[in-house]
């Protein structure tokens, strides 16, 4: 829009109303995020710091982190409040340790790295970051955190779990092969098969059933049902070829539930789950009566099948 226009136009104060008026309402429906006037902004330091005003934030003497300048500021207005243990004795809810691992989950590796810099002799617990690098997919990030990890704390290895949850729950397999070549291998309370279905990545699934770094038998008892819970057909199906053959719950009522026809079909006819009643109670519950029909025509007992 031209200046000249643009100042015609919003030197209205009835159109300016209108404009803005719709577009609260288009934000409010496709994000759900707060609004500020100017003057109610100015009094909200996450809100200067989200919106990059680090002038403000400074005339104001605000908290809150942004940017890498704004970062160092704000270290430096709490830096002479940071005890032994790493918190901000003047903002408990906040700690270096936690600003570590948020850095990490967010891939901000130039505010890790000034972190780090500066609090040369705080011991970190780079585990503990480096098993949110994945949720960054930032493959410089987790480098630089195992790097870390191998140098300070060689031994340590509790961390890796959650490391690989995350990398299959991002569908990262080139962070998974990493990981094992950095000779991390704890895999017994890993919960990679949940995370990568959660997700719906049939590439990480395909990729663990056939390296074997994570054996199938660890998870299995209940995979048919999270399969189920979250409309990973194709998933499934892989699944079943390589042996898993019932969940804990059963998988036709979580189908059903979601009122996934396709999924109810499949499971019926391929999974041993008993009765078909309990998928049908719920299908009805849920309001999905095409499940209900095909139930009822294909596979219930009358007397277990009413419609009402």
């Amino acid at each position: 829009m031209k200046k000249s226009l643009y100042s015609l136009v919003f030197k209205n104060s009835l159109i300016c109303k209108y404009i803005f008026n719709l577009i609260h309402k288009i934000c409010e429906k496709s994000c759900c995020r707060c609004h500020y006037s100017w003057s109610v902004l100015c009094k909200y330091p996450k809100a200067l710091v989200g919106n990059n005003y680090l002038a403000e934030l400074k005339d104001k003497d605000r908290e809150i982190t942004g940017n890498l300048e704004m970062f160092a500021y704000l270290l430096d207005v709490f830096s002479e409040s940071v005890t032994r243990e790493g918190v901000f004795r003047y903002y408990k809810s906040c700690n270096i340790q936690g600003i570590l691992h948020r850095a990490a989950k967010y891939g901000r590796l130039d505010l890790i790295e000034y972190l780090l810099s500066r609090y040369h002799s705080f011991q970190f617990d780079y585990g503990f970051a480096m098993s949110n690098a994945p949720l960054s997919h930032d493959f410089q990030l987790l480098r630089f955190l195992v790097e870390k990890v191998i140098v300070n704390d060689p031994d340590n290895r509790d961390c890796s779990p959650r490391v690989f949850n995350k990398a299959a729950k991002m569908g990262r397999i080139d962070m998974i092969e990493y990981l094992l070549e950095q000779q991390f291998h704890r895999f017994p309370s890993s919960t990679m098969f949940v995370h990568a279905i959660k997700d719906g990545h049939k590439h990480v699934i395909e990729y663990l059933l056939k390296s074997q770094h994570h054996p199938l038998k660890n998870e299995s008892h209940n995979l048919l049902d999270v399969t189920a819970k979250y409309d990973q057909l194709e998933i499934m199906k892989i699944l079943f070829t390589y042996g898993v053959k019932s969940g804990e719950r059963d998988p036709a009522h979580l189908a059903a539930k979601n009122g996934n026809i396709e999924m109810v079909k499949w499971i019926v006819e391929n999974v041993e789950i008993g009765t078909t009643s309990k998928a049908f109670e719920t299908a009805a519950a849920y309001g999905h009566k095409e499940i209900q029909l095909w139930l009822k025509e294909n596979y219930c007992k009358s007397e277990d099948c009413k419609i009402n």
